[in-house]
């Protein structure tokens, strides 16, 4: 971790079940039943352009859900701090209550006010997206207010950041940064 940037996100229950199985299983070939994963990868639309990254899983060629968010160097301001950027965790993303439907006819998505706790860590978060009539390419909206508790980083603050924009392609898109 860098210092001046805090990280956000935590592995949500499903997750830790799913990766305690797999380390007492042993990481065992994807089975018939495993969905396939279409990653899109972008940028937030702000001075630096900080990359983005949305997993999401796919059915008959089709992104049905979001699975996972992940993102760099998010611009935020923070009471007593000021600028600042957080990333989320490199590992499990920013947090989200489970995969976020993805509506068919509008092919869109939203997740409006999400409330989440990790550990003394607090917050809300609005994610919300559109795909292109292709599905190819993905436009939305991001915000959000994390509350940290003082701690050896820094002290107890309110971080915020405005609602950004992003665009995202399928894969790896010209002039963005790989994702970790």
């Amino acid at each position: 971790m860098l210092a001046g940037k805090r990280a956000i996100g935590i592995a949500t229950f499903a997750t830790l079940a799913s990766a305690a199985a797999l380390a007492t299983a042993g990481a065992a070939p994807a089975s018939v039943h495993s969905r396939a994963i279409a990653n899109f990868q972008g940028s937030f639309v702000v001075t630096g352009n900080p990359p983005v990254s949305i997993s999401t899983s796919v059915r008959r060629g089709r992104p049905r859900a979001v699975r996972q968010l992940h993102f760099m160097d998010l611009p935020v301001t923070c009471e007593k701090t000021g600028a600042n950027t957080f990333d989320s965790s490199a590992g499990t993303g920013a947090p989200l209550p489970g995969p976020i439907r993805i509506n068919k006819r509008t092919r869109s998505f939203s997740l409006v006010d999400y409330a989440f706790v990790e550990g003394s860590v607090t917050g809300t978060e609005t994610f919300t997206g559109k795909f292109s009539r292709n599905w190819r390419k993905l436009r939305g909206t991001y915000q959000a207010t994390v509350h940290f508790p003082a701690d050896a980083t820094g002290p107890e603050e309110t971080c915020t950041s405005q609602t950004l924009q992003y665009k995202a392609s399928y894969g790896i898109t010209a002039g963005s940064r790989r994702m970790p």
